[in-house]
């Protein structure tokens, strides 16, 4: 059963498409109708406390039913839509397109999530929103499992409960937003006038790209993120193209930019813009009435599908965004014209890594010198955080993999249109919305080791520029630069080092085998494989006890969800509830508990720390690695 959302969408995507839409409007609509069952089905169960298999059953019956029904209506209306052809250069296009979807495809299916961010909130969030039944907040060491943006959890949510708890389709959710940006940004390329050709070649741009790769697999929400952020531009530019007075490209474009948001904070800094370009034909009409009916509309849906998770994060922070804390930390300050400068250097460094130690440190070093002679700087103060600035070596692993070469590739592409900008007029407007988003992030985000991940939106919608200018006459150029587009993506395809296809990856992991060769429980520990002995110890001990609620303290980045996924495994079905907590949420326990806890676990805690009251009678049974087990 849990893969009956995966069937609505694709129901919803076919009716569309038998009711006279095109394939990308088709997939991209279809995918937004699906957004939204997603967002407010889940708020709305969460609000009847029926977060649980078969009210979610139910919803998803509901819009099934709903699809063939519609289907039904009409199958007699005879709407005939031409099939697309291609010629042997755009076949070519297609079927290189394919091989990274399929691959990726069947790493996702086959791999257990293990994404570090996954193991400590992401996943976590899930597990606790199935135990209690409802989205209702709760005391948690791990914060971020509260206030950080829900929509990508909400699918996998929905997906786990109907696999019976199995976490079998949790990376399945990344995937969609990959292949979903391939669509977008194939119609984004047409919007600006492409061929069809050049929407190929963009979507290829996109396939390979190693940040895109490597995401997709996994269960963080950038590419679901990028995906509702692209599905916005595309709606945005058909405004542009053919001006539509009506209420529906209003709603269609704040349904986007909603989910966008709902995915990912940092889509904010990405969607205004987008916004500012559809509502230009208005502006430049002075259509007045059209405009301001378009941003009620658009403000209307996005609180609609954000007011849920703005409340409780009002409820527990007293600010809409989440933690105070956390967001002065990773803000940019003091933000002025230096620090700004600054800002957009160590961001582009991001995506400038070489796999060669020593080149990297002379940019480094490079970047430092410019830093303390021309901008009067100390790169030390400014970015103290993640172990300070520093330029991370190419890697494929998910948290840090850039994309060079299709970032050069966009610069490039940048100039080229700025130069030939009688040529490229429109061109020359959408880069600009472009870089203008590119520019809010490096203003409003402190560099990070993890940031090149945020820049994702940017990478794909640079990916028509680089089609529409750089894909010229010349047939050597194109050959050469689709093969350095398709070498770009091996690594990341094969030795992506969570979930490698390739032995090779294990060099810097040794204990992580290929995901075909590799048991679920140890890939949940493929990016720490040091932690699984403790673990596997905690769980053993628990199924063995029977336990079935247990207090658990945690560090702020613990990895929580291995310890609900293992007892599971082991038929057990056991409730964590976190003590001792010293955030804001400290104030959400519940108000009632299954009864005393049979067992208090202890995570990466100093070896001084106690159960607290009315757990002091407890004594220690073990204490192994980063894992303290009293009962």
């Amino acid at each position: 059963m849990g893969i009956l959302p995966l069937i609505a969408l694709g129901g919803l995507i076919l009716v569309l498409h038998r009711g006279g839409a095109s394939v990308r409007e088709s997939v991209l609509r279809g995918a937004l109708l699906f957004g939204v069952v997603v967002a407010l089905g889940t708020e709305a169960l969460s609000a009847m406390s029926a977060l649980e298999i078969v009210p979610v059953l139910i919803l998803w019956l509901g819009v099934l039913a709903g699809v063939a029904v519609q289907w039904w209506r009409l199958r007699s209306a005879g709407v005939v839509r031409r099939r697309p052809t291609f010629d042997l250069r755009e076949g070519v296009l297609l079927g290189a397109i394919s091989v990274p979807v399929i691959l990726t495809a069947i790493i996702a299916i086959v791999s257990a999530p293990n994404t570090w961010d996954g193991m400590t909130y992401h996943m976590s969030r899930v597990t606790h929103w199935m135990s209690d039944q409802t989205l209702a907040p709760y005391a948690t060491n791990i914060d971020r499992q509260l206030w950080l943006n829900p929509w990508s959890e909400f699918l996998v949510l929905h997906l786990q409960l109907l696999d019976f708890g199995a976490d079998r389709l949790a990376n399945m959710v990344q995937w969609l937003g990959y292949v979903g940006s391939l669509v977008a940004v194939a119609d984004v390329t047409c919007s600006l006038g492409g061929t069809l050709r050049h929407a190929l070649f963009a979507a290829l741009l996109v396939a390979c790209m190693p940040t895109a790769i490597v995401q997709s697999t996994s269960t963080q929400t950038d590419l679901v993120a990028t995906f509702w952020i692209t599905c916005g531009v595309a709606l945005a530019l058909r405004q542009v193209r053919v001006p539509s007075w009506g209420w529906r490209s209003m709603i269609w474009l704040g349904l986007a930019t909603g989910l966008a948001v709902s995915a990912k904070g940092t889509a904010y800094f990405f969607v205004p813009w987008w916004i500012l370009v559809f509502l230009g034909p208005a502006l430049r009409e002075k259509r007045w009435g059209f405009t301001l009916r378009a941003v009620g509309v658009i403000g209307a849906c996005f609180l609609v599908l954000n007011a849920g998770q703005l409340y409780r994060n009002l409820a527990v922070y007293h600010n809409p965004f989440g933690s105070p804390v956390t967001q002065r930390l990773l803000r940019l300050s003091p933000l002025t014209v230096g620090t700004a400068i600054s800002s957009l250097i160590v961001h582009a460094s991001l995506q400038l890594a070489t796999p060669w130690q020593a080149v990297n440190h002379f940019v480094m070093q490079a970047i430092a010198a410019l830093h303390a002679s021309v901008l009067d700087i100390d790169l030390r103060q400014l970015y103290p955080y993640f172990g300070g600035f520093r330029i991370i070596p190419l890697s494929v692993h998910e948290d840090v993999a850039g994309s060079p070469l299709h970032f050069l590739l966009g610069l490039v592409a940048t100039g080229v249109v700025v130069l030939q900008r009688r040529k490229h007029p429109r061109l020359l407007r959408y880069l600009a919305a472009v870089w203008l988003g590119y520019l809010l992030l490096a203003m409003m985000v402190r560099w990070q080791p993890f940031a090149a991940r945020f820049q994702l939106p940017t990478l794909v919608l640079l990916s028509p520029a680089v089609a529409l200018s750089l894909l010229g006459p010349a047939p050597r150029a194109r050959i050469i630069l689709l093969l350095s587009i398709a070498l770009a993506a091996v690594p990341a395809l094969l030795t992506n080092e969570t979930r490698p296809m390739l032995p090779v990856a294990a060099k810097q992991s040794r204990r992580v085998p290929r995901v075909f060769l590799a048991s679920r429980e140890d890939q949940y520990f493929a990016a720490r494989p040091s932690l699984e002995a403790s673990y596997q110890r905690a769980a053993d001990d628990l199924a063995q006890a029977g336990c079935r609620f247990v207090a658990l303290k945690s560090g702020y980045d613990s990895a929580e969800y291995p310890l609900w996924a293992l007892v599971r495994s082991r038929g057990l079905n056991v409730q964590f509830q976190h003590v001792q907590v010293e955030n804001a949420s400290r104030d959400w326990l519940p108000a009632t508990v299954p009864g005393p806890p049979c067992a208090y676990l202890a995570i990466e805690q100093p070896r001084d720390r106690r159960p607290p009251p009315p757990l002091t009678a407890m004594t220690l049974v073990w204490r192994d690695g980063v894992i303290a087990l009293w009962r």
